[in-house]
This record gives C-alpha cells, sequence and structure tokens, in this order.
C-alpha cells in the first residue's frame, strides 16, 4: 500500500508542477488538467517539457483523446525522422540503406508511410460477396498498408497484422490501423494491413465476416503477387470490440488456407472463435488450438464488461485452446496500448518456440 500511495503522491506533483507552465492542455483520466509540451515515449511514458525540465507521465493515465494525440505525434516523429533526446551515445554502426519506394497494385508506397491504395479483388466468390453485400457491383478496396523501418519484401521476413475495426460508426479498420496500432506494430517490425470496402461499410447485415474475409483476401493476394516472399511472413489478425469478431473468424479461414497464423490478438471484446462454430469445425484442430490467443480487458469497460469477457475467456479454454492469456488493465472501452505491445511481442516469441514442429 506505501509504494501505490507514493506513486499516487508522485502523479499529483507533476500534474501540479506542470500545471503551473505554458503549452498544450492535458487531462488525466481522473479530470485533472496540466498543461505542457509533448517530447517523445519512453516505454508506457509519455515524456513533456516544463519550465525547462524532462517529466514522464503514464500515458495509459491520459485521457483517451490525449493518447490518441501522444500516439500520432510520436508516429510522426518515426515517419519524420526526427530523434528524440537520449542518454545513450549515438550507433557507430553506419544505416543499410535499402530502397524507401516500392510499388504494389502498380501504385507507389513508401517505407513508413501511409500507404491507402486500391487493390483489385479478383476472387469469383469475393466479387459476388462483395456485391451481394453493397447491392451493387464492386471490383476494388482500399487498402492501408503500412511498412516498417528496414523493410524488404525480397531479402526479409516481415511479421504482417491484419487489423479489423468494429461495426460501429464507420466501420473503418482502415480507421482503426491509424488509431489504434501506429506506431507500436510498426516499431516492432511490424508491417500493419488493413482494407475496407470500395464503398465503406454497407448497410444492414452487409458488413458481415465474409464481406471482410473478400476484403482481407483480396488485400493479401495483392500483397502475395507483388511480393512472393510475403506468404511466408508470420500473421496475426486483431481486432478491437466488435472488430475481435472479425478477426477471430479470418484467423481461422487464414489457418483453413495454411497461412502461417502466430496469434489472435481480441481487445475488450467478448468476440473469439467459438462464436462461429461451423468455421471453427472445418479448421485444422491442432494449428487453430495451438494458436496464440492474447485477450485484453479493461476493469472499468462499459460495453465488454467484466462479466462478458470472463465468459469469453471461459469459452475458448472450454473448447481446447491451449495458449490464452487473460491479461487486464485499468482503463475503459479502448485498446490499451502496454497489451498491444506485449501480445506483438508475446506472439513472436512463441512462434520462436515452434519452429521445426509440425504444427497440423
Amino acid at each position: 500500500m506505501r509504494s501505490v500511495c507514493t506513486i499516487v503522491v508522485g502523479l499529483l506533483i507533476l500534474v501540479v508542477t506542470l500545471s503551473s507552465t505554458y503549452g498544450r492542455r492535458w487531462t488525466t483520466t481522473t479530470g485533472q488538467a496540466f498543461e505542457g509540451d509533448f517530447v517523445r515515449i519512453e516505454g508506457v511514458n509519455a515524456v513533456f517539457t516544463a519550465n525547462g525540465k524532462e517529466y514522464r507521465y503514464p500515458i495509459a493515465a491520459l485521457s483517451v483523446p490525449d493518447r490518441l494525440f501522444v500516439n500520432r505525434a510520436a508516429y510522426s516523429q518515426s515517419r519524420s525522422g526526427a530523434v528524440a533526446p537520449s542518454a545513450e551515445p549515438p550507433s557507430t554502426t553506419p544505416p543499410v540503406e535499402r530502397p524507401s519506394k516500392l510499388q504494389l497494385a502498380g501504385q507507389a508506397i513508401t517505407i513508413g508511410g501511409d500507404n491507402e491504395i486500391e487493390v483489385p479483388i479478383t476472387d469469383n466468390v469475393a466479387l459476388k460477396t462483395v456485391k451481394d453485400s453493397y447491392r451493387k457491383p464492386s471490383t476494388k478496396a482500399k487498402m492501408l498498408l503500412v511498412l516498417p523501418s528496414g523493410f524488404d519484401p525480397v531479402g526479409k521476413i516481415c511479421p504482417l497484422v491484419i487489423v479489423s475495426a468494429t461495426t460501429d460508426g464507420g466501420g473503418s479498420s482502415v480507421g482503426s490501423g491509424k488509431a489504434n496500432y501506429l506506431p507500436d506494430a510498426t516499431n516492432k517490425g511490424y508491417v500493419v494491413m488493413a482494407v475496407d470496402g470500395e464503398f465503406g461499410k454497407p448497410a444492414g447485415e452487409g458488413d458481415s465476416t465474409d464481406f471482410r474475409w473478400a476484403l482481407v483476401s483480396s488485400g493479401l493476394s495483392a500483397i502475395n503477387k507483388e511480393w512472393p516472399k510475403s506468404k511466408t511472413w508470420p500473421i496475426v489478425t486483431a481486432g478491437v470490440s466488435g472488430g475481435g469478431g472479425y478477426a477471430s473468424h479470418q484467423a481461422m479461414m487464414l489457418v483453413q488456407k495454411q497461412a502461417p497464423v502466430i496469434g489472435l490478438l481480441l481487445a475488450v471484446t467478448g468476440w473469439d472463435p467459438t462464436d462461429f462454430p461451423d468455421v471453427l469445425q472445418r479448421t485444422p484442430f491442432a494449428p487453430i488450438h495451438n494458436l496464440p490467443i492474447f485477450i485484453s480487458a479493461g476493469e472499468s469497460d462499459p460495453t465488454a464488461t467484466k462479466e462478458i469477457t470472463d465468459k469469453m475467456y471461459q469459452d475458448v479454454t472450454r473448447q481446447g485452446f491451449r495458449k490464452v492469456r487473460f491479461e487486464h488493465f485499468g482503463g475503459g472501452h479502448e485498446l490499451y496500448r502496454q497489451h498491444l505491445q506485449t501480445a506483438l511481442d508475446w506472439f513472436r516469441e512463441e512462434n520462436e518456440k515452434t519452429k521445426g514442429t509440425t504444427r497440423r
């Protein structure tokens, strides 16, 4: 109890100290406010300057809009090449030069950029699915593809995270990818992919798991056609809230296609693979039941409540899923950055352990 009180008092002192300075106004999860200039991210903390001094404050203790601001600011720094102050000496090893511009589906893309391109839908089943969802023909999709620093489609195997949005609002996976997964995923070497339909979210029940799979499979086909080695990229599917259902479905579809799926991230959601019994039954047992699943739950989540997430955890363990991590954080209905980072590391660690073993 003493250590907890010390932390709380320390945070209050920080808030009071920063409040006496000029800069952007920040709000905490407890409703307090302070002013300061954002500098960089260090682990789970945001670093601010005030009165010529640096102060660290937990990102998770900032309000949701301020957390998004910090994430975007940090991502902009990584894109612009801005170097944050560091106590470590600069590296004396010269950087390896790699091409910064590539092409995909006949369109230029840039390493580190928020590449939004159009990809063709060529598979007949996917074309019919998208047409039925929109009630009119559609032959292309909109894809976000963000490539990490050092990306090399020929000489390097990169892990890929496929982002799925919930159906609320615009239901945009591209928007969710930008708001929730950058820069954490790319900083850890992941390629970030998210795909939306040509005409946005279909009306009514058109925004189905089959519709989302038609988009994702078309995006993967375009990548595989341009960079054949991408067929060996380890894949993570991830979703927040209702996006967890789409991510679960896509993980099973990818396993059925014998794709190298290494993880499923389910954040503040009640959806999991057991919600799709017919698809689960068609999926090879060993690969899907040995798939690492990371469940992230907010202790004060009013939507994906404790009862909902507890039941989900019980469902997947009772159905024989062997590698499940069920983690909680002191927040609400949001993707917790520290859990995202932990999950992405864990998936790669588990993949390294299973290399050379038979998964099927």
